[in-house]
């Protein structure tokens, strides 16, 4: 009984461990096969807008509205690449793989703008960020 029950856990094991496998090459296809269109749309986007912006100068109110959306467009683009990306790495990092780290220069000050920037609240309160100087101007940080 011992032995059957045994058995029963290893096969049950490796049946698992087969389906993790089969489960995190369909992320890896899936991941790939949306991240590249969507780069290509980003990159798409980004090429029109500079077209656009070398003659924002004639353009009627229409075209600089559509600029505007195109610019829009490819902002976010740029973020469901990178999170494609992050999905990738967790992946990879759950198959026991590294995550490559790529460093940045990350301006405190600007990245505490953005942060107050992005804040939805219903109601308009007054929000202001104050820097005093002592700490550092900006600190090195993952650039993804």
């Amino acid at each position: 009984c011992g032995k059957i029950r045994e058995e029963r856990s290893r096969t049950l094991l490796e049946e698992t461990k087969r389906s993790l496998k089969m489960l995190d090459n369909f992320m890896s296809r899936s991941i790939h096969h949306m991240r590249t269109p969507l780069h290509m749309m980003q990159t798409t986007c980004d090429l029109v807008a500079q077209t656009l912006q070398k003659h924002k100068p004639v353009l009627d109110q229409d075209v600089v509205e559509t600029l505007k959306i195109v610019d829009e467009t490819s902002t976010h683009m740029q973020e469901a690449c990178d999170m494609a990306d992050n999905i990738r790495d967790l992946s990879n990092l759950d198959q026991g793989g590294e995550i490559e780290v790529k460093k940045a220069n990350m301006n405190l000050h600007e990245f505490g703008k953005e942060v107050l920037d992005s804040i939805l609240v219903e109601k308009p309160i007054d929000l202001k960020l104050e820097v005093d100087g002592r700490g550092p101007e900006g600190i090195l940080s993952d650039a993804g």
